[in-house]
């Protein structure tokens, strides 16, 4: 019996039947999830970027109570820091819709305060925490289209590119937090597209669009978590490797390269930097302030103080019947996978880690 070989047009449109079969999926159960214990700040750091954006830009708000109660952005905590560019399409879509749903147009009407009022009163909380939920999933869907062309990279097999898409979207935890969890699984989802955009970077540096499209994205992923800016540095370290490293081993001479070839060299570096850097201020509303560079460089370093060495939350959590704290769940983490990990995934990636080491040495055993 002949396995049925299919023409590259048709394997395309079953990949893309495929992927709409995952969206209509994820969409329709969305609706069954609830919301995560951060969801109220979540939306109150929106909810202060926009009031930002509409002031810088002089756009009057007066007659969105629902802006006009919310505190300065300026004068909040550290939670000003997370992802202000993943929270603010779902507050626009929410403030265009708010007046459809508003029930309650004073707190003073009830007794809560401001703040209560702003985060749980104001509308219907099932409208609003429903748009946050389909955004989220929108978002990782996207990054499941950006694995899918990472793996076809990788393996080049369309077949065990899709298989390795199906692994992310049927595993159990990313499942469920792709339906609710506008911080861990956003970060994940744009930290997958930022990899993608880098990877088609580095593969095609020579064309400066590529830089911009890479310096943003990688922004973008910085701005949901502080560890965005590990990718982004380990992008700079393999351009550093295969610039200099690389040209030090072959020619035993650096100066050997034209100014031509230098300046060449250089100008995907400098692109690639300054729209990081640019992009990551424009998706931070918290950081416009002047004067300008100063108070932006002031930011960045407030920022990164505050992440690097994050000590902030110091809570408990439930693990195995005992409260631990933070600094006690480095231990833990060989428990987590095997608790949380389907075994079928462990099951793989066991022996195939195996084989890619034995490879790698094979290859290096033979190219002696």
């Amino acid at each position: 019996m002949k396995i049925p070989v299919f023409s590259q047009k048709r394997q395309n449109i079953i990949i893309a039947c495929l992927f709409a079969l995952i969206f209509f999926i994820g969409i329709r159960v969305t609706s069954d999830y609830g919301v995560c214990a951060d969801a109220t700040t979540d939306r109150l750091i929106g909810l202060m970027n926009v009031k930002k954006i509409a002031r810088v830009f002089n756009i009057d708000i007066s007659d969105r109570s629902l802006l006009s109660k919310v505190p300065d952005i300026d004068q909040y905590g550290h939670d000003k820091y997370y992802g202000a560019a993943a929270q603010i399409p779902p507050t626009i879509i929410e403030i265009l819709i708010s007046d459809k749903y508003s029930l309650i147009q004073d707190y003073s009407q009830i007794n809560v305060t401001p703040l209560d009022f702003i985060v749980n009163y104001y509308y219907s909380a099932k409208e609003f925490y429903l748009v946050r939920n389909y955004w989220i999933f929108i978002v990782f869907f996207v990054s499941l289209i950006c694995f899918y062309f990472i793996c076809l990279k990788l393996i080049n097999s369309k077949l065990f590119a899709f298989i390795g898409v199906l692994m992310i979207f049927l595993y159990p935890r990313f499942f469920s937090s792709a339906h609710y969890n506008i911080k861990d699984m956003i970060f994940m989802s744009l930290f997958v597209i930022a990899f993608y955009g880098a990877i088609v970077f580095l593969l095609n540096r020579q064309k400066l669009s590529y830089a911009f499209l890479a310096g943003f994205l990688l922004a973008l992923a910085s701005n949901a978590r502080f560890y965005g800016f590990a990718l982004f540095g380990g992008i700079l370290c393999l351009m550093l490797f295969e610039d200099f490293a690389g040209a030090y081993l072959e020619s035993k001479n650096l100066k050997s390269c034209s100014d031509k070839s230098l300046k060449e060299k250089f100008m995907p570096y400098l692109v690639l930097c300054a729209v990081f850097f640019v992009s990551f201020i424009i998706l931070m509303p918290s950081s416009w302030k002047t004067p300008l560079i100063y108070a932006q460089i002031k930011f960045l370093f407030e920022y990164v103080s505050t992440f690097f060495a994050f000590s902030l939350w110091d809570e408990q959590i439930l693990f195995f019947g005992d409260l631990i704290r933070k600094n006690e769940t480095r231990f833990m983490f060989i428990t987590w996978l095997g608790l949380s990990v389907p075994i079928v995934y462990l099951y793989f990636a066991l022996p195939g880690s195996f084989l890619i080491v034995r490879n790698i040495f094979d290859k290096n055993g033979g190219g002696g």
